[in-house]
């Protein structure tokens, strides 16, 4: 019997990616950066919400609008620190973000134990999101510096594996310390970012190419309209997927009545399943364009979304959880692989935080406009998620066009 030659493509593929997770410093360290990290800040993310909401009976609407507001002040954070990583190389800047963070989380920690207005817990939430927005952008253009084009949807995807790693253990230690204090969570996220301040200290390597020669000036590429466009595009199909998080859990605790045990268990199989679909995923989709992927997971969002309205059987949400977590799989890589592409080699800082400003301007208005309608139409589900199921497939069908057209993507 002759050998299946896909198969024989797709093994010697996966060889060449260990080979580059194994001998590439780079790679090896930003990969396990991304498991600590999110093991921490996940915890923090997912239950923040329901710590405002429990303990200082802030509203769904008060709740979304803090999410929006610590987006919003990342914004000129992520066009400043983009060009900051051009000017004053990578290494610096990875160190020193860690070190701030884990103060911040700290901070979050001490409000627990004092009796504190929840302003100083606003202040410091919205402080540490712009700083940890920074640590992916700097992480995102490491990668950019190190892995050949063609191989970097694949390292993205290895990286979102790592991530999900954490985010599979973060959720379920979260669940299970906010039993005893929703406060206590926030020491899991000063911790793991002080542990990646060190290993990065003693560790990582400076990455920026030789080729670089930043003008001193900061800038923004307004006059890349192809990659404008693009930047919204992709954000609006992460302001759709933005429901998964901040909305999602404040609609499964008080529609359903779920417990912050059965949702951390919940984000825990969403990183499961990360780990166990997204190699499978990229090589399944690596024919498609980068839109083209996109595309698809804003549809299967959509969908997913809509799934949630159908019944609060929590067997059935968990198999929703892993049709959601494909669509995750497969925007996340290829959102970050369109800008790398985009991105000329001595503008990557720019561009990466010239689109997360972009989409730090779209994607947190998601949890704000889902927060709100959830405190309208939290008795009809069927309504409330249909909004999500419109927004998907619309997107998807732009997204598509989009591709087609376009000569450079």
């Amino acid at each position: 019997m002759l050998p299946d030659i896909t198969s024989l493509t797709a093994g010697r593929e996966r060889s060449l990616l260990m080979k580059l997770l194994l001998n590439n410093r780079v790679m090896a360290l930003v990969t396990l950066s991304q498991l600590v990290r999110v093991l921490g800040r996940s915890v923090a993310w997912i239950f923040t919400p329901l710590y405002l909401a429990d303990y200082y009976h802030d509203t769904f609407f008060q709740i979304g609008a803090l999410f929006f507001l610590s987006a919003l002040v990342s914004l000129p954070v992520s066009v400043y620190g983009g060009n900051l990583i051009d000017r004053v190389g990578r290494r610096l800047i990875s160190v020193l973000l860690p070190v701030v963070s884990a103060s911040i989380f700290l901070g979050l920690f001490v409000t627990s134990l004092l009796p504190l207005p929840a302003l100083v817990v606003y202040v410091l939430f919205i402080a540490v999101y712009p700083v940890v927005d920074l640590e992916g952008i700097a992480d995102n253009v490491m990668l950019s510096d190190v892995v050949p084009p063609e191989q970097r949807n694949d390292a993205y995807s290895i990286t979102r594996i790592s991530a999900n790693v954490g985010f599979a253990i973060g959720p379920a230690i979260g669940g299970f310390v906010a039993l005893y204090g929703f406060g206590d969570i926030y020491l899991i996220p000063c911790f793991t970012s002080f542990a990646i301040a060190v290993v990065y200290a003693f560790k990582m390597i400076e990455t920026r190419p030789e080729s670089t020669k930043p003008s001193g000036k900061m800038s923004f590429p307004f006059d890349d309209r192809s990659f404008v466009y693009f930047a919204i595009l992709i954000s609006m199909a992460w302001f759709v997927a933005g429901q998964w998080g901040t909305t999602l859990t404040l609609f499964l605790s008080h529609a359903y009545n779920f417990t912050t045990m059965q949702i951390g268990i919940l984000y825990s199989v969403n990183g499961i399943m990360v780990i166990v679909l997204q190699m499978p995923l990229t090589f399944a989709l690596r024919k498609f364009t980068d839109l083209s992927r996109i595309s698809l997971g804003a549809l299967i969002y959509g969908v997913s979304f809509f799934a949630f309205a159908l019944t609060s059987n929590f067997a059935y949400l968990l198999l929703v959880t892993v049709v959601l977590t494909i669509a995750e799989n497969i925007m996340a890589p290829s959102s970050q692989t369109l800008i790398a592409r985009l991105a000329p080699e001595e503008r990557r800082g720019e561009y990466f935080g010239a689109f997360g400003a972009i989409g730090g301007l779209i994607i947190p208005i998601s949890p704000l406009f889902g927060t709100f309608a959830l405190g309208f139409l939290i008795s009809t589900p069927l309504l409330f998620w249909s909004i999500f199921l419109c927004m998907g497939i619309a997107l998807s069908i732009v997204l598509r066009i989009s591709g087609r057209l376009s000569g450079r993507v």
